[in-house]
């Protein structure tokens, strides 16, 4: 086995044959040789693999496949990674704590930067495990350039995850991705309105609100949204109000209270009219004077 842990890499192609064998015994030996091998080996060993014509190759290539991540950050055989894997991609546990524990001192000893890098990929890890764990792991090592975070907005697996990311590194670059998403309505909805929530639709605001409009089901987001646009969303919401019921008009008028113009003051009397007397003060408190 040892002979093993120091094959070269131009004998890859005849362990990948034996992986693929006809032969069961030969396979299962094969594997058994590979999951003793160190993680850094089987990158070439799966890319071997790829290689071999035979559908048990495809298969094998499935069973002994360990995440780059862990390859890359952890020691270990095969084997080893392989159930480390499985333990921070299953449900919480005392081990599963543990092994978090140590990928975290793990990352934390890399580079700057590094961690971030390595982290990324797991955002479309199948376990939910992992992919709650790259969060987690990602807001204390955010990448430098949150630009290739964006896409994961696209994904609904990963969407929201990658949206919390965001949101913690300050990544305004993501809201114009953000407003595309948020208007189709499509897989990556609830990462884009959380973005946009965060960081306001900056001068999409007309977009936002023609898409409320169109599509009830994205009003309540929307108007939070252009609530967090700030004053570009003014006239948006002002347009807005007479076609939503009195309930969302109420959330228009905190908005409006809080950054409209001139131009939002008949529309907020006439939302407050009927308002306990506090409360009508305090939304027309902006244009009382001194």
């Amino acid at each position: 086995m040892f002979l093993l842990c120091l094959l070269p890499l131009q004998d890859l192609d005849a362990l990948a044959e034996r992986l693929s064998a006809e032969d069961v015994e030969i396979r299962v030996r094969a594997e058994k040789a590979v999951l003793e091998l160190p993680g850094r080996l089987l990158p070439p060993v799966l890319e071997a693999l790829r290689r071999r014509p035979e559908p048990e190759a495809r298969f094998l290539e499935e069973r002994i496949r360990v995440h780059a991540t862990w390859v890359a950050i952890l020691p270990g055989t095969v084997r080893e990674l392989r159930e480390f894997s499985d333990l921070i991609g299953g449900p919480g546990q005392p081990a599963r704590e543990a092994a978090i524990a140590r990928v975290l001192e793990a990352l934390a000893r890399l580079p700057a930067g590094e961690a971030g890098k390595l982290l990324l990929p797991l955002l479309a890890d199948p376990a939910e495990g992992a992919r709650h764990f790259a969060l987690a792991a990602l807001r204390r090592h955010p990448p430098a350039d949150p630009a290739p975070l964006i896409g994961y907005l696209d994904d609904a697996r990963t969407s929201g995850l990658a949206a919390e990311v965001l949101v913690a590194m300050g990544a305004r670059v993501a809201v114009p991705r953000a407003v595309e998403l948020f208007v189709a309505e499509g897989g990556g909805l609830l990462g884009a309105a959380r973005v946009l929530e965060a960081f306001g639709a900056g001068d999409q605001s007309e977009r936002i609100a023609k898409a409320i409009r169109e599509k009830a089901g994205l009003l309540v987001w929307g108007i939070r949204i252009l609530r967090a646009t700030g004053p570009a969303a003014e006239a948006p919401l002002i347009a807005l109000a007479p076609e939503v019921s009195y309930p969302r008009r109420l959330e228009i008028a905190e908005a409006l209270a809080e950054f409209g113009s001139e131009r939002s003051l008949p529309l907020l009397r006439e939302i407050s009219a009927d308002l306990p007397a506090d409360e009508r003060a305090r939304l027309l408190r902006r244009f009382s004077g001194p």
